[in-house]
């Protein structure tokens, strides 16, 4: 077969040299002349009728199309029915079942949030099951598995002023990425309207419903009310910028902004009140699909004889973009070590592809290691950290109402020891990578302070920090794990000579940290260990404090920065923490 192969490919270039050569010979004639014409006769009327056909599988394609994006529409249109549906439900709920609650509400709207506190801890106290029963954990009972609700509030009648009642995270008021679907409230058998209800929802919610559908999503989408106020608009959704809000109206035609055509579908909702439109630009309605190109091979296939000449031309190029496309595929089946062939006399387009292809596959090779490792570590501690995610509001509830019990027991100590504790917790729970170097202080010294009141004059602190260092960034939780490690191991805990240094300066790009103490140091042999583990990540510490604020510093920063660590035994020991300074801080000074 290989025998038979090449000489075929040996003999393929004599024969079509000498077909090549006979038609410049027989280019005058009339045989070549009426072969010429015959075959743009051919070519011609094969692409009439290939436009035809073109022309009226598009007007399938556009109605298929806008029958999809009618689809979307009246999922979204049922999504707000959910929304809305949701919230009458707890309305009635609250209006009908639970005086109890809706007392508290009215409660709150001429109170203040500290007279709301003791006004809860004397029900709870007064309570004969010790339950908590509030607006807070009846909204979280109806609203807490809506993982796009922000906050529900209350729009006072009387007052006009609004309050809030549950929250999940921050509201802010400016952000044009919420919306919020309201219904009034009435208290009493007398039914007086106490105000307004709102449920605050971001974009998310809608996001995911669209990012679903992202394969029949063609263009964009708007939710409008009534009154014509634009509800939502899809992320890239630009197109009706400085345009007037659409007839409020079930229909769908279309539209030229900006000189490019639309498609606009919309969809009118009595029920909620609103209206869906979805907007697509006419270009990728009708654009190029399976089917066209299955006709356009077909038209291109019965006119196969006057391309014939054009392939031969052509067949050194089309080698070489298999050859590519060889390559691709064995890169999709996982094996990067795959490399095209690089011609070096051929300076072409082909050339640039095949180059910049096997570039590419050197710094997936050479970074795949950093990034995919790096990923796994990031979402093994984000897991971690989910599951031991406990409800913040409960706890600080909890420990604010134990601190009030200590105090009023008398027992400040111990009172002391929760608001220290409450800090440190508070702290804990910033959704923030970074924080200013005096957050990170102010920790540390609600840790220490917990520590003194355990070990009272045990422990001298002095903190050597210039004033315009304090509100640099340096990542969180990198002072408390070193300084925790010190307390454990290094400590005398029955002396009190015992002095712990933190020092805090700049040198050029390098902000440094150093934090020394007097302790009982450690041993050669230990610290030689300690010091190769750190460079080595595939090993983990004993103490995994330390561990993990390398690592953390190290995936941040790079290589060249991370912990030093330097002890002598029986005299103490000193970490030194290297963290990179931002280009905008460097050198500067402010008062903080």
């Amino acid at each position: 077969m290989l025998i038979r192969t090449h000489l075929f490919t040996t003999g393929s270039g004599g024969v079509y040299s000498t077909m090549f050569n006979k038609i410049k010979q027989y280019r005058h004639k009339v045989f070549f002349q009426i072969l010429l014409a015959n075959s743009l006769i051919i070519i011609i009327f094969m692409f009439l009728l290939f436009a035809v056909l073109w022309s009226y599988y598009t007007e399938i394609e556009v109605q298929r199309k806008i029958d999809a994006n009618t689809a979307i529409l009246e999922r979204m249109e049922t999504y707000f029915n959910h929304k809305q549906d949701l919230l009458k439900t707890a309305v009635h709920d609250l209006s009908n079942t639970n005086k109890e609650i809706m007392d508290e509400i009215v409660f709150s709207l001429d109170h203040s949030e500290q007279e709301l506190i003791e006004y809860r801890l004397d029900k709870y106290m007064q309570s004969s099951s010790f339950q908590i029963v509030s607006s807070w954990s009846f909204f979280e009972d109806y609203f807490g598995q809506e993982e796009d609700v922000i906050a529900v509030t209350l729009t006072s009648e009387k007052s006009l002023s609004e309050k809030k009642l549950y929250s999940r995270r921050r509201m802010d008021q400016k952000s044009k990425n919420t919306f919020q679907i309201s219904h009034p409230l009435y208290y009493g058998n007398a039914m007086e309207l106490l105000g307004i209800l709102n449920v605050h929802y971001d974009y998310a919610g809608i996001n995911n419903l669209l990012d679903s559908q992202k394969e029949q999503l063609k263009g964009t989408v708007y939710v409008y009310t009534e009154e014509g106020k634009l509800l939502y608009p899809t992320a890239e959704g630009t197109q009706l910028k400085n345009i007037n809000a659409p007839s409020y109206e079930t229909s769908i035609n279309t539209i030229q902004i900006d000189g490019e055509k639309f498609y606009v579908n919309k969809l009118v909702d009595e029920r909620s009140q609103l209206m869906f439109v979805g907007m697509i630009p006419k270009k990728e309605v009708e654009q190029v699909t399976t089917v066209h190109v299955v006709m356009l091979l077909l038209t291109v296939a019965l006119a196969s004889t006057a391309i014939t000449m054009t392939y031969w031309a052509m067949r050194k190029y089309s080698k070489r973009i298999q050859s590519i496309e060889q390559s691709i595929k064995k890169v999709q089946t996982g094996d990067l070590n795959v490399r095209i062939p690089e011609n070096n006399k051929q300076r072409d387009e082909l050339s640039t592809i095949s180059n910049s292809f096997n570039k590419m596959l050197e710094e997936l090779n050479r970074y795949i290691d950093f990034v995919f490792v790096s990923e796994i570590k990031q979402k093994e501690a984000e897991m971690r950290a989910l599951q031991s995610q406990i409800d913040p509001h409960f706890l600080y509830n909890t420990l604010e109402a134990i601190r009030m019990k200590a105090v009023a027991d008398g027992n400040k100590t111990t009172s002391e020891m929760i608001v220290h504790l409450t800090k440190m917790f508070r702290y804990s729970m910033k959704n923030h990578d970074e924080v200013t170097v005096e957050d990170e202080i102010l920790h540390v010294k609600s840790y220490l302070n917990l520590f003194q009141i355990r070990y009272p004059n045990r422990l001298n602190v002095v903190y050597e920090i210039p004033e315009h260092i304090l509100a640099y960034p340096i990542p969180k939780f990198i002072l408390q794990p070193i300084i925790e490690n010190y307390i454990l191991h290094g400590l005398r805990k029955n002396e009190y000579s015992n002095l712990l240094t933190i020092h805090i300066e700049e040198q050029k790009k390098t902000l440094c940290i150093r934090i020394q103490d007097n302790g009982i140091g450690i041993k050669k042999e230990r610290l030689d260990k300690i010091r190769a583990m750190l460079n080595d990540e595939s090993e983990v510490l004993d103490s995994l404090g330390l561990s993990n604020v390398h690592q953390r510093i190290r995936l941040k920063f790079g290589d060249g920065y991370g912990l030093e660590i330097n002890s002598v035994e029986h005299k103490g020991t000193e970490v030194t923490i290297n963290i990179l300074v931002p280009f905008w801080n460097r050198g500067r000074e402010t008062h903080v």
